[in-house]
């Protein structure tokens, strides 16, 4: 009987493999694309950053303002990434026995990871933007 049962789970194993896959590549292309995406927007405004330098600014309020910038993205890819998954549980409900499609501590737990590794990617670019030198800043226009 148990050879009979780890057979009818096969597929539904390698399914879920599968999606468990493709969820960590996801993971690894948002952070990638979140850290791409915020060290183009702050080369964009390395001026700006040299201005509010040169005006007084410390390195922690342009940290604050990058990581404000990011976050508002990060939450913004958490909200649209809730409601896709909300939307995917009705297909995945027929993949799951005895489960739910949708599970309150899972999703809590997604969210928190994606929100780490979303502020982890910024840390980078956080840092250029906190020293940027006012001279070389000013001077390249």
């Amino acid at each position: 009987m148990a050879a009979y049962v780890e057979g009818s789970v096969e597929e539904t194993r390698f399914l879920m493999l599968v999606l468990i896959a493709f969820a960590v590549a996801s993971v690894v292309l948002a952070a990638v694309g979140l850290y791409g995406t915020m060290s183009y927007l702050i080369s964009q405004r390395t001026q700006e950053f040299g201005v509010r330098v040169a005006l007084g600014a410390t390195a922690a309020s342009l940290v604050r303002l990058v990581t404000a910038d990011g976050a508002f993205l990060i939450g913004s890819g958490v909200l649209l990434g809730v409601a896709g998954a909300l939307a995917v549980a009705t297909t995945l409900r027929s993949l799951l026995y005895g489960r739910d499609a949708v599970r309150g501590v899972t999703l809590a737990m997604v969210i928190v990871v994606v929100a780490f590794i979303g502020l982890v990617a910024l840390g980078r670019p956080a840092w250029r933007a906190a020293h940027v030198d006012p001279n070389v800043a000013l001077r390249a226009e």
